[in-house]
């Protein structure tokens, strides 16, 4: 529980103090593509994988690479950019359901029996969904600025 109340410490404070993490801010995905081409960066340690889901939609990782990096130095953090964004390939095919089989195939790209899931607004819709639907899977779940409201709406889109 400690090291929950951390990560909340941090994602809370970092914006503020301007802290960053030089060592994500590279442009080059640091873990393998998916299969698909989703960009996937990779920092850290921890048997339990930490994915960071980016707000949007459409959000680049790089602005949570940027605040989260120290996280690295106690957790294993895996960072993705959505279809057509950052370094990830480009598509014509948008929406939820492409975004969530997305975060779908990064989670099997890992080959780990468990993640966390760290989710900031529009990712947060996308971790209680696979987490609602994946109870197996899911160590934590940690959502930032995300709301219920949009949960009908991507629902019906799926």
């Amino acid at each position: 529980m400690q090291s929950f109340h951390r990560i909340v410490f941090t994602l809370l404070s970092l914006p503020i103090l301007g802290c960053t993490h030089s060592r994500l801010l590279k442009q080059t995905p640091t873990g393998p593509a998916t299969k698909s081409g989703l960009a996937v960066y990779m920092i850290g340690i921890g048997k339990i994988p930490l994915i960071v889901i980016p707000g949007g939609p459409g959000a680049s990782s790089k602005l949570y690479r940027r605040y989260l990096g120290p996280l690295g130095e106690r957790h294993r953090l895996v960072f993705w950019d959505y279809r057509g964004t950052g370094n990830s390939k480009p598509t014509t095919a948008f929406g939820f359901a492409h975004d969530h089989a997305d975060l779908k195939e990064v989670i099997q790209s890992l080959n780990a029996p468990r993640v966390s899931l760290l989710a900031h607004s529009y990712g947060g819709v996308h971790a209680v969904k696979l987490a609602s639907e994946n109870t197996h899977l899911i160590d934590k779940l940690i959502l930032v600025s995300t709301s219920p409201h949009f949960l009908s709406s991507a629902k019906e889109s799926i």
